[in-house]
């Protein structure tokens, strides 16, 4: 008989080389669909957590479980008001349960070591390093590649660096290095331990993210690695000279000046059509809105100032049509736009409740890293659909789901908060 340890290690390298190494290969080359492939990564995942509740006797019920179903009740409640669709309806609800199930899964090996830190940092850095290669090649043989496309999906030269992900999943790979990154230069879970030159390896991934197409993961990772600098420099200063909390608070001064005056430089201008003054005014947002052109924050811009307030929303999928594919506003794919427009305001609450449930959970030992990684979900939450993106729910927590008792070692917040 298969063991609840077997049962989950064959699992586990099952659902990330789905996920991270064949599973666009799949999408590509046979049409595999994005979303049968997302509702069985699902039920495999859930799999191991209903054998874990017969085999361990324990059920995990915590906020991120009643969350989970106060957002599965208002997909319904939703539904039932707008008279949704039956079939978009069901598939909704795997915005709650993907989530759901990435989370009882990691969890479980939080709970019991099944995977150990060195195979796991392994494996999860042969998928990060074999990247950037290919990567190469997507980059300079989009022509001849694109020919052998069989997703169903139209994919432009910017959309087809997913690296070995799947595919047009640019942010879930910058998601995926970007923590690995973090992983290795804040050595979470004493990662020097089992990675050798760890630093470098670092370098090698920045490079890598840089090489992708996600440009939020690359401001990202820019700023992770101005913290990282920063916290070495805090770590030289002589005790003696002033108080090293006072260099903590100045250098956020410091990269609050620098975030504010760079705005207006080209490479942010040309990203926006412009300025932030320009471009970011009620008058401006109507306008774009209209055209359906606007950008996620002019959208939120009219909803907030100009549209009557959804309470409920319009139904599931109504933002996006998955049945026809089409949008019924703006051309833009994130969670936090459908969940108010399709689930009201009720939703969107709920859901960055659930999101901050999450993390929480996942951080329940090292609570002081929710300030920084509950912000960064939310930036992703932004730019697209985090719920069903694999890629970055697996990103986001699974650097975090080695069970080991010296979990943190080099982090800056402890030993503010011990001073």
């Amino acid at each position: 008989m298969l063991s609840l340890k077997k049962l989950y290690n064959l699992s586990f390298y099952i659902v990330l080389s789905l996920s991270f190494l064949i599973g666009g290969t799949l999408q590509y080359l046979f049409g595999v669909s994005n979303t049968v492939l997302m509702i069985f990564l699902g039920i495999a995942m859930f799999t191991n957590y209903v054998a874990y509740v017969f085999v361990k006797r324990k059920v995990i019920v915590n906020w991120v479980f009643l969350l989970f179903s106060l957002y599965a009740l208002t997909i319904i409640i939703s539904s039932l008001i707008n008279q949704t669709n039956i079939i978009n309806t069901i598939v909704y609800f795997n915005f709650a349960f993907l989530p759901l199930s990435v989370y009882y899964f990691l969890k479980i090996n939080k709970k019991e070591g099944f995977i150990k830190p060195k195979p796991f940092f392994s494996f999860i850095l042969f998928i990060a390093s074999i990247q950037f290669p290919i990567l190469l090649i997507q980059r300079n043989f989009y022509n001849p590649l694109i020919n052998f496309n069989n997703s169903g999906q139209y994919i432009a030269s910017y959309d087809f660096m997913f690296g070995s992900f799947l595919v047009k999943s640019d942010h879930s790979l910058g998601c995926f290095l970007l923590f690995a990154i973090i992983g290795l230069l804040f050595n979470i879970n004493n990662v020097k331990l089992y990675v050798k030159n760890r630093i470098f390896i670092a370098l090698y991934l920045s490079l890598t993210l840089f090489l992708a197409e996600s440009n939020i993961s690359k401001a990202l990772l820019v700023t992770a690695w101005l913290v990282f600098f920063i916290y070495n420099v805090y770590n030289i200063i002589p005790k003696s000279f002033f108080n090293k909390k006072f260099y903590f608070l100045f250098s956020l001064v410091i990269l609050s000046v620098i975030a504010y005056n760079v705005r207006n430089i080209e490479f942010i201008t040309s990203r926006l059509g412009g300025t932030i003054e320009q471009n970011y005014t009620i008058e401006k947002s109507k306008y774009f809105y209209e055209e359906k052109t606007a950008k996620r924050l002019q959208i939120i811009i009219v909803a907030v100032n100009l549209l009557d307030t959804k309470y409920i929303g319009d139904g599931p999928y109504s933002y996006f049509d998955i049945r026809t594919g089409k949008f019924n506003n703006t051309f833009h794919f994130s969670q936090v736009l459908w969940s108010y427009f399709d689930l009201g305001l009720i939703g969107l609450i709920i859901v960055l409740g659930f999101m901050y449930s999450l993390v929480k959970s996942v951080l329940f030992d090292k609570k002081y890293l929710i300030i920084f990684i509950y912000p960064i979900s939310l930036v992703y939450m932004m730019y697209t659909t985090v719920f069903t993106e694999i890629g970055i729910l697996l990103g986001l927590f699974l650097i975090f789901s080695i069970k080991s008792n010296n979990e943190f070692n080099n982090n800056p917040i402890p030993r503010l908060e011990k001073k």
